[in-house]
């Protein structure tokens, strides 16, 4: 009765320090998703979805999208409700992450082993560098869900290679991977090469001869089949709907993505790289991780191939840190991995600690460096100066809403989108950071903007109001001299200043 009773108390105790964490990760979701400031992608997701399904427009005909479309429907639910569809967003952003951390902790970790469970959780939960981009409204928590969700059935078939059922559902989840983001593709290609490897070396096991050949087709096609139906059926549901022009859909998910990616970035990225996603508390996960090398399981083998195939890729990405984030909750899987590996062999760098030891120390660091890893709090103290938060731009919103005009143009269409003007140009601000790499004969040919165009609306003073957004000057760096000439400062809102035409003061 003692020992049923100490293991009941254990069990409590485990679960109570479950809890514990999952309040955490309640407050720190919600900080983030009031707080972390706006990225730029956000609103032009959330403008995008809202043109499609509100307006009637298509992206890669209508206007410039650069990821593949299902962004848009994931979100399409809360993109209506102007200033709260940022909050709706990041919620179901957050939603997204929640139900990945479930499905990847159910995959990985039995009830029984709850040491290695409750690291995972910790790991997770309180990787501040996950947490500040996949909170935002971007391709990251869609993408983790998803890879999640796939992982989770094809593990299901690793396990039993004989039931293929299982390869329907996972190569239809890493297949809409590849609609979210087309490098996916890629990763997909691996899966169904490493899916027919697993189901040949279990079907040609013991077999000779002629009978091989029949084993092979038989097997081949048993992959094959899954993957093509789940391919086919999303591309044919996408493409009755979005109805692309092909050369638009080109430009759009490739080459605007590609067109300033010169070598010599590569150093300028790597740096970054090292300083905001290594270092300090992802340098503990890589650390654990490595010693999962020695687990050569399919499944482990399976997650470093996947990992190694979608950093290569964005090796010489110009975002390098951020894309990285999409696969951050498998290299903390792999960490798991790595720290149950050396429990088994007892290997500790510093001398004889217990595994109980070992694991407080590793959460000590963790949870001390974890502030130091929030992008944006390095970001200021580089240059002091960020977005607004959802919570601030909101006000700035009512301020904007308050002065007379109709029509808007902003140094950055995510300022305005949400307010009761008209923005100018509010749907392919996408390209404007890449408006220097395209020639006039491109511009011209998929009607895009560049900074030629905003000096005309200026110098005729066309727009009603101009924000100008300090940092992120891009679009009308230069001209505050011909803005001060035809408009006034209307009010300044932290690094935005707001100028109406003079007339309209007057």
């Amino acid at each position: 009765m003692v020992i049923s009773r100490s293991k009941e108390n254990i069990s409590e105790f485990a679960k109570w320090k479950f809890l514990v964490f999952y309040f955490f990760a309640g407050a720190i979701l919600t900080l983030f998703v009031f707080f972390r400031p706006i990225n730029h992608d956000e609103t032009y997701y959330l403008i995008s979805a809202k043109s499609m399904f509100f307006e009637g427009k298509m992206p890669y005909l209508d206007f410039v999208f650069h990821q593949m479309p299902l962004m848009l429907f994931a979100y399409m639910p809360v993109c209506n409700f102007g200033i709260y569809s940022l909050f709706a967003g990041r919620i179901l952003s957050c939603i997204f992450l929640i139900i990945s951390y479930l499905i990847l902790s159910k995959t990985f970790f039995k009830d029984s082993d709850s040491q290695s469970k409750f690291l995972f959780t910790v790991l997770f939960w309180l990787n501040i560098f996950l947490i500040d981009w996949a909170v935002t409204i971007k391709i990251y928590s869609l993408s983790i869900l998803l890879f999640s969700s796939g992982i989770y059935y094809y593990f299901k078939f690793l396990q039993e290679p004989g039931k293929t059922k299982y390869l329907y559902p996972a190569s239809l989840f890493f297949s809409l991977l590849l609609f979210t983001k087309i490098v996916f593709a890629l990763n997909v290609l691996f899966i169904i090469l490493f899916s027919v490897y697993i189901i040949l070396r279990k079907r040609t096991s013991g077999v000779t001869g002629s009978a091989i050949d029949n084993k092979l087709f038989f097997g081949i096609s048993k992959v094959i089949m899954p993957f093509l139906v789940t391919l086919i059926l999303p591309a044919i549901t996408f493409w009755i709907y979005l109805k692309p022009d092909l050369n638009k859909l080109y430009f759009d998910i490739y080459l605007i993505n590609s067109m300033y990616l010169p070598l010599t970035r590569f150093s300028e990225d790597f740096k970054v790289f090292i300083l905001f996603f290594i270092f300090p508390q992802n340098l503990i996960v890589s650390a654990l991780s490595f010693f999962s090398f020695k687990e050569l399981m399919p499944a482990t083998t399976f997650i470093l191939i996947n990992y190694v195939l979608f950093f290569s890729l964005h090796l010489f990405s110009r975002m390098l840190t951020e894309y990285h984030v999409t696969f951050l909750p498998l290299l903390i899987v792999l960490s798991v991995m790595g720290y149950r590996k050396l429990i088994a062999e007892r290997r500790f760098p510093f001398g004889k600690f217990t595994p109980k030891n070992a694991l407080y120390i590793i959460l000590i660091l963790y949870i001390v460096t974890s502030p130091l890893s929030i992008y944006h709090f390095k970001q200021y103290l580089f240059n002091g100066k960020l977005p607004p938060n959802p919570v601030e731009l909101s006000y700035f919103v009512n301020e904007l809403n308050g002065l007379k005009g109709k029509t808007v143009l902003s140094s950055w269409e995510g300022l305005t989108a949400f307010s009761n003007k008209e923005t100018i140009y509010k749907e392919n601000y996408a390209v404007s950071y890449i408006y220097d790499f395209i020639d006039p004969d491109t511009k011209n040919k998929y009607g895009l903007i560049s900074t030629i165009d905003y000096r005309r609306l200026v110098t005729e003073s066309i727009p009603d109001i101009i924000v100008l957004d300090a940092t992120d000057n891009a679009f009308l760096s230069g001209m505050e001299t011909i803005i001060e000439s035809n408009y006034r400062i209307s009010f300044v809102y932290k690094f935005i200043t707001v100028y109406s035409k003079k007339k309209n003061i007057e």
